[in-house]
């Protein structure tokens, strides 16, 4: 056994070695070398640049190597070059192959100053890239080694705010604590940009709607003996066409705005823009969030004919509220919430001044209308599964018939049911049972049926606006039933689930499942009863035994992923379950008769008794 494998891995090594060691440059001209491999290295210690970060900005790198050692593509391209024209010819040159790597200086010059300009920008000034060829002739091989000599870094002396609206710098002013610019820190371009990220983000989040990063531009006074840097955050007002004069523009400071009015069009349709001028019905919801003393927030839901969705359900889902400063947050997670409201297709958010556009005092508030356009989604939807199996060397076919309705109850209810069916040929010890059951070749079936609900809200005799928006609460209740018959067994399930899901926070959330229950009825075969009798094992015996299983499960889940960001990240789960205890402390109280072999049974079926 040994030999078998071992003469087909030597021989695949011996074809490795041997084209790896064929020639990739027999067709190249004089003066032209195989760009092989770049180095960098510092002149003197690290400063503390990665070089993985220069390694980036190389212009020219060799073709990719396979395995470690061997450059397969490049052997390939240099293989299609031989013989006549051909498909395999071509296939091999332009879809397998790569051209090989020929050595330019002139880009390795190239690199250099990207990488005296990447210094730069991240504060060691006038650094100094040197690049180095060296050949080997004999092979028509070349390497690129830089040499980087880097300054001293340029570090930021002071910061100061330079903002001519007294306003506008308050509220920078306030964030100023979580700034990503230090003093003492070394200059970095990048740093400075994600500054004027995280500035204006908190800007559009306090009322600043249309404020982009574009405004805040930094100037920088440095003393080149000290290689301090005096860093100025300044503030550009707004540039606005002059509606007194056209073709000219005037510069205004930046306003805080505030939402007045939010419209819903639950029946939009982009494939008819005409159509959402014309003339709509108009229901005004009134909405008391937590509260009912709380100030009310007012929802205008546009439609045309007959609405068949519950408002309640929209307002639920928009954190966007009137009365309230323009928030960017508020807006991306309402974008986030219709797309888990799987009703919808498509949603749209826009904001615009009402007219007149009205100056507002200072302090005070400008005017925006929100109007949120949603398209909606199919509301049926069917789909067919087929597979095929093989568990064992036993054979199998099994189908899903699967049909989805989006809104079943007009409140944002996704219902679905499932049907399935499967069978497989299943090896038996006993060929000479008459008794089984078969189909062509199957001997083993299984069907089943399985219905679920999921409603948008907590199905609690509780009005939904009395929770926080932010849980995004979603309630599941499940049944289901299925059937397996094998050689040796018939088995039936019937399964019932009724569970919540909602979310504390953004990182935290809670899944609770007051009833999971599961009853198993078992029909063995008088021999498969035999052999279980004859085993010894309860756990194994307990499988192919009537039971019933009435689960508590509480679930809690921490996790602050961010998959806009490479970064580590904290996913933590904790889960509880049990399940019983509680019929067993009653048969306990009550002091309940149990069955011959010592249970205590519910309707005269075993029940599971245990927590974890």
């Amino acid at each position: 056994m040994k030999a078998r494998l071992f003469f087909p891995l030597l021989a695949g090594f011996a074809l490795l070695l041997a084209m790896s060691s064929c020639s990739n440059t027999r067709h190249f001209t004089e003066g032209q070398y195989l760009m092989t491999q770049n180095r960098i290295a510092y002149t003197d210690k690290n400063p503390g640049i990665q070089t993985s970060e220069l390694h980036g900005l190389i212009q020219q790198k060799p073709n990719k190597k396979f395995l470690g050692f061997l450059r397969f593509k490049l052997w390939a391209y240099n293989a299609s070059l031989n013989g006549k024209d051909s498909k395999f010819r071509n296939w091999l040159e332009n879809t397998v192959g790569e051209r090989p790597v020929i050595l330019d200086t002139s880009m390795a010059e190239a690199t250099c100053k990207e990488m005296e300009k990447y210094l730069g920008n991240v504060g060691y000034f006038y650094s100094v890239v040197r690049y180095l060829a060296v050949y080997k002739k004999n092979s028509r091989r070349a390497h690129i080694h830089y040499e980087v000599t880097p300054t001293s870094p340029y570090r930021i002396k002071s910061i100061n705010y330079d903002i001519e609206d007294p306003e506008l710098a308050g509220w920078v002013s306030k964030t100023t604590k979580h700034s990503l610019i230090k003093e003492g820190k070394t200059y970095n371009v990048y740093t400075l940009d994600d500054e004027r990220e995280r500035i204006t983000k908190y800007l559009n989040n306090n009322g600043y709607y249309g404020f982009v990063k574009d405004y805040i531009f930094f100037e920088v006074d440095s003393a080149h003996n000290s290689k301090e840097m005096d860093l100025h955050v300044k503030v550009k007002n707004r540039t606005m066409p002059d509606p007194d004069s056209a073709g000219k523009f005037i510069e205004e400071r930046h306003y805080r705005y505030e939402i007045d009015k939010v419209v819903i069009y639950p029946n939009y349709d982009p494939a008819k823009p005409l159509l959402q001028e014309a003339p709509h019905d108009t229901l005004i919801k009134e909405i008391h969030q937590i509260n009912r003393n709380s100030p009310a927030n007012y929802y205008f839901v546009l439609y045309r004919g007959k609405l068949r969705v519950n408002p309640k359900i929209l307002t639920q889902n928009i954190l966007i509220e009137n009365d309230e400063p323009y928030n960017l947050r508020d807006v991306q997670e309402t974008f986030k919430r219709f797309g888990y409201l799987s009703i919808y297709r498509f949603a749209n958010i826009s904001f615009e001044e009402p007219l007149p556009k009205l100056v507002p005092d200072s302090g005070g508030f400008k005017k925006l209308n929100c109007k949120i356009q949603l398209q909606r989604a199919p509301v049926h939807q069917y789909s067919i599964e087929a597979e095929g199996t093989n568990s064992g060397g036993d054979l199998g076919l099994g189908g899903n018939l699967t049909y989805r309705n989006r809104n079943i109850f007009r409140n944002g209810e996704i219902f679905q049911i499932k049907l399935r069916g499967a069978m497989e040929a299943q090896r038996t010890s006993n060929t000479s049972d008459e008794s089984q059951q078969t189909f062509l070749f199957f001997n083993t079936f299984e069907w089943g049926i399985q219905a679920e609900v999921s409603f948008p809200r907590f199905l609690i005799p509780v009005k939904m606006e009395r929770f926080p928006k932010y849980f995004r609460p979603i309630t599941t209740v499940s049944a289901g039933f299925n059937f397996r018959r094998r050689p040796t067994y018939d088995r039936y399930i019937l399964n019932f689930t009724f569970g919540y899901k909602w979310q504390e926070s953004a990182y935290k959330a809670h899944i609770i499942q007051p009833f999971n229950i599961s009853s198993v009825k078992m029909y063995p075969t008088p021999e498969f009863s035999r052999e279980l009798e004859e085993i010894d094992d309860s756990r194994l015996k307990n499988q192919y035994t009537d039971h019933l299983i009435t689960a508590l499960q509480y679930s809690f889940i921490y996790n602050n992923q961010d998959i806009k960001k490479v970064k580590d990240f904290v996913y933590f789960r904790a889960d509880i379950e049990t399940s019983g205890n509680l019929f067993y402390l009653f048969n306990n109280l009550l002091d309940s008769k149990k069955d011959s072999a010592g249970n205590y049974t519910i309707t005269g079926i075993r029940y599971a008794q245990y927590a974890r």
